[in-house]
């Protein structure tokens, strides 16, 4: 038999996987904000992937597409209701779903595209699903006007031609 050569674009084997809400967490920690949901020890080495490859493949992992059992939610975890509700509202907004992965460049093209602020979704007017402190801080905001360039680096002319 021939031996066959498998390829694999990257998008097969993802550099990076994260939560969905995590997406808008990296924008506020690019912002100079600590976001709950990305400690600062996760957010450094994503931006720095991030910033020095515009075809990193991200993976959206979530658990949101499972069915718990009805015993399984307990007054204690409440913030993982919000976190799964929140990943569910930012996979809905992208038109994605658990498991897909894209291109850090074209994913980041989509939330500033689709998603404008992140109320309604890092933070609510409910009490008991406030959500997070930064979330009407303007960061997230001021990072999503200068683009996906803000967010992944924009490869010069230069470095295309190599390619």
């Amino acid at each position: 038999m021939p031996e066959v050569t498998r390829f694999c674009d990257g998008l097969c084997r993802p550099a990076l996987s994260v939560q969905p809400g995590q997406l808008l967490g990296a924008v506020c920690a690019r912002g100079g904000l600590e976001c709950p949901l990305l400690p600062p020890e996760e957010a450094r080495p994503l931006l720095d992937r991030l910033a020095s490859d515009p075809t990193a493949a991200i993976r959206l992992l979530s658990d949101a597409d499972e069915v718990p059992h009805h015993t399984a939610f307990a007054p204690a975890s409440a913030p993982a209701v919000l976190n799964r509700k929140r990943d569910l509202d930012v996979l809905q907004r992208l038109g994605l779903m658990p498991g897909d992965t894209r291109r850090a460049r074209y994913l980041y093209e989509l939330l500033f595209s689709r998603i404008e602020t992140p109320n309604g979704i890092c933070a609510h007017d409910t009490p008991g699903w406030e959500g997070c402190p930064h979330a009407r801080s303007g960061v997230y905001e001021r990072v999503r006007a200068q683009g996906w360039q803000a967010m992944v680096h924009a490869r010069t002319p230069e470095e295309m031609a190599e390619s």
